[in-house]
This record gives C-alpha cells, sequence and structure tokens, in this order.
C-alpha cells in the first residue's frame, strides 16, 4: 500500500514538472507587431547625454594636471558625446570666471560642496574643447550657479558663450573676446539650454518656492539683455517620490510666474528604487498636465528633460554600473523614445564620483574602462544612427505591458532613412529567453546583430576585467526575418535591411581604403577621404562577420593601427561618415 502511494507521489511529481515546463516553454514567447509606415516620435540623440563633473583631474590628467592620460583619452574618443552637461550640484558651488585664467596651473582654488578646496583643472574651456574634439556638433547643457553667481555674472556667462554680436554689451570685460582668446572660437556655444540651478528644494542651499522663482527671473532677465533668444529649464521638486501630493506645488508655482520665459523643466530620475513606468505615470505624465493646464501655465510647448538618471546606488555600490543597472538604463530609453514629453536625458555620469562610466572614482586607479552604461549609450548611438522616425509597434506576451512594473520585455522600434529597421529590444529577466515573433507590413532581413549581455546581473566591469560586453555580429544567412531568440538579461539591437547582406546596393564595395604597409607587421596606416574633417567611424571584422575590435574615431584623413591591438590573420576594414561607406582587406602577420 505504502509503496503504491509512494509510486504516485513519484509519478504525481512529474507529472507537476512536465506542466510547469510546458507553461514555462510558453511564458518564453512574445510577439510583436511592426507597423514602419506609422511614426510615433522623432528619433533624438539628446537622450544618450552624459553629466560631467568639475572634481575629477585625476581621472583624465597626469601629473601636470594638464597632459591627458592616455588611457582617458582611449575610451572618452570612443564616446559620441551627443550632450554633454556639467554637474548639476557641484556647479551650484562653482566660479566659471576662474575657469578663464590660463594656464589651469595658475587658478585660484575653490570650495566644493563640502567645503574642501580644489583647482578646476578642467574648467569650463577644458570641458568644451575635449568634447568639440571628438564631436564637433556636440551640444552642451549649463547649469547656472544661483547660489553664489550674481545677475551680473550670469549676464557676463551668456556674453562668454552666447554673443555673437559687435561690441560689449555688458561693458567691463569684454568676454566675447575672451572666449575668442581661449580658443572657443568667434561664434557662439552650442548651448542647447541653460539650467536654472539644480535641487534647489533641498540641501543646504535650500530656497524658498519665491526665492527660487525671484532668482529665475532675474537670471532669465539678465541674460535675455545680452543674447535674445537663450532657452531656459527651471527644476522640478526633487525626489517627488519622497514627498506627498505638495511636490506638484513647486512646479506649478513655477509655471504660473515663469512659462513664458521657459522652454524646459528639468526632471531628475533614480530608478529601480522607483519603478520605471512609475517614473512615467505618475511623475513626467503629471508634470505634463499641468504644463498643458491654463490653469498653471501659459506656454503648452514646455518640454521635459530628465538632466539626471541612473539606477539607484542602494547597499551594492555597483547597482548602477553592473548588468542590471546597465539594463536598466536600456529599459528607461526604450521608452523615453517614444515617449514625446520628454526630449533630452543624461546620464548620472561619465566622470562623476559615483555613478560613473568610465570607471570608479579612485585617485589609485588610473586605468579608465568602458563601464556598462557607457556601452548602452553607444549601442543605443549606433541604432540612433541614420534614423527617421520611432515607429509604432505591439507586444504581446507574458510580462511585456510597460504599464506591469513586473515588466521584462521592453522594446523600440526606429526606421531608418535608407528603409531598413532597427530594433531595440531588452530582456531584464536574469533566467528566461524570449521567443520573438516578429511582423512587418515589408520584408526584412537580418543583416547585423549587436548583444550586451553577463554570465550574471551582478557583473560589473572594472579595471582588472570586463564582463560586461557589446559584441557585433554580421549576418549573412539570406532569410526574411519572423523570429528571433532574445538572451536572458540582454540588451540587443537588430539591424534590419530590406535586401540580404550580400546583394546590399546600399554598400558600395569598390570604394576602396588605402592601407600600407599590407601585410601589417608592426602597424599600418589606413588612408581615406575626409575633404570636411566629418567624423569617421572604423570597424575591424574577422572572416566570420564578428567585429573584433571597437569603434575608433578620427577627423583626419588617415589612421594609425597598431599590431598590437590584432592576432595573425585577415580581416576586413569598414570606415564610415557622412559622405560614404569604404571597405578594404588588411593582413596581418
Amino acid at each position: 500500500m505504502h509503496k503504491n502511494l509512494f509510486t504516485y507521489l513519484i509519478l504525481f511529481i512529474y507529472f507537476q514538472i512536465f506542466i510547469t515546463n510546458c507553461f514555462l516553454s510558453q511564458n518564453n514567447i512574445a510577439t510583436i507587431i511592426v507597423d514602419e509606415t506609422d511614426s510615433i516620435n522623432t528619433v533624438n540623440n539628446t537622450l544618450l547625454g552624459y553629466n560631467n563633473n568639475w572634481y575629477v583631474p585625476e581621472m583624465m590628467f597626469e601629473n601636470d594636471n594638464i597632459t591627458y592620460r592616455t588611457e582617458f583619452e582611449d575610451i572618452y574618443s570612443q564616446c559620441s558625446h551627443h550632450l554633454q552637461r556639467m554637474s548639476g550640484t557641484a556647479s551650484q558651488h562653482h566660479d566659471w570666471k576662474l575657469d578663464t585664467v590660463m594656464p589651469p596651473t595658475n587658478r585660484q582654488s575653490q570650495l566644493d560642496n563640502w567645503g574642501n578646496p580644489y583647482i578646476s583643472y578642467y574648467g569650463i574651456v577644458e570641458w568644451i574643447l575635449k568634447v568639440r574634439e571628438y564631436n564637433p556638433d556636440a551640444k552642451f547643457i549649463w547649469t547656472l550657479n544661483m547660489t553664489h553667481m550674481s545677475s551680473i555674472d550670469h549676464a557676463d556667462l551668456a556674453e562668454f558663450l552666447l554673443y555673437e554680436g559687435s561690441g560689449n554689451p555688458n561693458a567691463g570685460v569684454d568676454w566675447k573676446q575672451v572666449r575668442i582668446n581661449l580658443g572657443l572660437g568667434t561664434s557662439a556655444v552650442n548651448i542647447e539650454f541653460i539650467e536654472l540651478g539644480n535641487e534647489l528644494d533641498v540641501g543646504g542651499h535650500q530656497f524658498t518656492i519665491q526665492q527660487y522663482i525671484d532668482s529665475c527671473q532675474n537670471a532669465i532677465n539678465a541674460m535675455l539683455a545680452v543674447v535674445p533668444g537663450i532657452k531656459f529649464s527651471a527644476h522640478v521638486a526633487t525626489g517627488p517620490w519622497n514627498q506627498s501630493n505638495s511636490w506638484k506645488s513647486w512646479h506649478r508655482d513655477i509655471l504660473q510666474s515663469l512659462s513664458d520665459d521657459l522652454d524646459y523643466l528639468s526632471f531628475h530620475a533614480y530608478y529601480e528604487g522607483i519603478a520605471i513606468k512609475t517614473m512615467e505615470l505618475d511623475y513626467i505624465k503629471h508634470i505634463r498636465q499641468d504644463i498643458q493646464n491654463p490653469i498653471y501655465s501659459n506656454n503648452s510647448d514646455i518640454n521635459i528633460v530628465i538632466t539626471e538618471h541612473a539606477r539607484w546606488i542602494n547597499s551594492n555600490t555597483h547597482s548602477d554600473d553592473n548588468l542590471k543597472g546597465s539594463i536598466a538604463k536600456a529599459h528607461l530609453l526604450a521608452r523615453l523614445m517614444q515617449n514625446k514629453t520628454v526630449t533630452h536625458a543624461n546620464y548620472h555620469g561619465l566622470l562623476v564620483r559615483a555613478y560613473n562610466a568610465m570607471g570608479p572614482y579612485s585617485s589609485n586607479v588610473i586605468n579608465r574602462y568602458k563601464g556598462g552604461p557607457f556601452e548602452v549609450s553607444e549601442l543605443f548611438s549606433k541604432a540612433f544612427s541614420n534614423s527617421q522616425a520611432v515607429v509604432s509597434s505591439l507586444v504581446s506576451g507574458d510580462l511585456t505591458d510597460w504599464m506591469d512594473a513586473q515588466a521584462t520585455l521592453i522594446h523600440s522600434v526606429i526606421k531608418r532613412k535608407d528603409g531598413g529597421l532597427n530594433l531595440i529590444i531588452v530582456n531584464k529577466s536574469d533566467s528566461l529567453d524570449r521567443n520573438i515573433n516578429l511582423s512587418f507590413n515589408g520584408t526584412y532581413y537580418l543583416n547585423k546583430k549587436i548583444i550586451i549581455t553577463a554570465a550574471n546581473m551582478s557583473d560589473y566591469n572594472d579595471h582588472n576585467q570586463q564582463p560586461i560586453t557589446s559584441n557585433e555580429t554580421i549576418v549573412n544567412d539570406g532569410q526574411p526575418l519572423s523570429s528571433y531568440l532574445i538572451d536572458k538579461q540582454s540588451v540587443t539591437v537588430l539591424f534590419l535591411d530590406n535586401t540580404p547582406a550580400n546583394t546590399n546596393a546600399t554598400k558600395d564595395y569598390s570604394n576602396k581604403l588605402n592601407i600600407k604597409p599590407n601585410p601589417m607587421r608592426n602597424s599600418s596606416i589606413i588612408e581615406f577621404n575626409n575633404p570636411n574633417n566629418t567624423l569617421s567611424i572604423i570597424n575591424i571584422y574577422d572572416l566570420n562577420g564578428k567585429r573584433v575590435l571597437k569603434v575608433i574615431r578620427s577627423y583626419s584623413n588617415f589612421i594609425e593601427l597598431k599590431k598590437e591591438r590584432l592576432c595573425s590573420g585577415i580581416y576586413l576594414i569598414q570606415l564610415q561618415n557622412k559622405q560614404h561607406l569604404s571597405y578594404g582587406k588588411l593582413v596581418v602577420e
């Protein structure tokens, strides 16, 4: 009797396992239906911005505080630099005028937000020049020092950064001429907007709402008197999820007083702590509704900018830059692409004391490296390249509803100017691959894929090892794409063309690169046409179509490639700029 019961129990357990596995196998299936004829938003590379910091010279300079470290340059040159903002809190203590004293080693020390002295070796001039070196079209956000600098200083800043007229509008120092003398040029700096302070409703320099409004109005008036047409952003309440509904009164009072002069409202998003869908539905959505409500605002065209965002650092100091934090950043970006309300976003940050995309804050570690958040930004930058619009798509399947805080599959679709599509798919599950059925109006072929992943969600990159990697593969199967298996805990971009890769007429293989010497012994020079000195991107692939060397950028017409970065073998070299695609074959001995 007992033996029979035991046998039945074993059979029952196996039956339960079988049923569970059947359900699990169903749970991994999702369907994405794309309508590439329906554009729902523009593609804004200003969503791929970074924050910087005044206080981190050891991250970038040799001991002389003037010469940039090779380790810093190697990584910094691989950043797209679409949008750059200098630190918010630190900017409430920083005197930009002291940055105009040259050389930097002669500058006067200042006090940081902890009361410690520092010298701004990487000041306003160095920052703008270094970013422009790698992207002449980069846009900048300037955060005004509202606690220590006056309206006169703000007017001088407008003249220094933006004035292009004749004469000296403020009398005193000719700040336009100072800009020219320091190498920033006769044309205005490409300032996207002026941010009116940072988190001044909290902290050591807490303003009342009326103090903040008055300070904003004085700054706006002073700067517009010098350069009409400047765009401004005021900040909403800091950490509204820590407050009751009273958080709304801060931005409502701002809108009632300043909306005629504002173009943006700044919001800081620190998520997972707070779910990303909660950021969208409970905060950004409500701010947008108040902007459009004539009770509060005279200007319904004000947009929202996320001038700081990252996964919140909890007891795990790498919760922002481990794989889980990197995937969370991709989740936010994929959602923002479809949100017409938010036009700019800055990851916090590229070089800061925490939330660092280029390695930890440590004067003992000089080797910079690409953290997971850096890899995510550059992957999205590739997906945004040559884009026409974000297009409509519907997804179905378990855990695919973005309005569900438990959703693990998030996606967005871009239509390119050449008629192809880029599918961005974020799989937040640490246990389940997802089998995606795909439906389009037209026929598309998978010709390239890039995947960011690691073995574990807790993995993070450091100067010893980089488990979070971005792997690019050329696909030449020649079959129309109807399904794809998305790896667990990954960010994937599928690059789809109208024709298979081997018959893609948009690629001009007759445009050859001049490579010498070839074969390479120690190094080779790659020469190419670049009459306008535009940005060129070089990728190197092995014969299996896998990219083996990360993107290299150059604004000249040649670049030197060293053997130490390649193993012996045959490689395909691809160069792309605004004019054309060029190809070459390199043999490495």
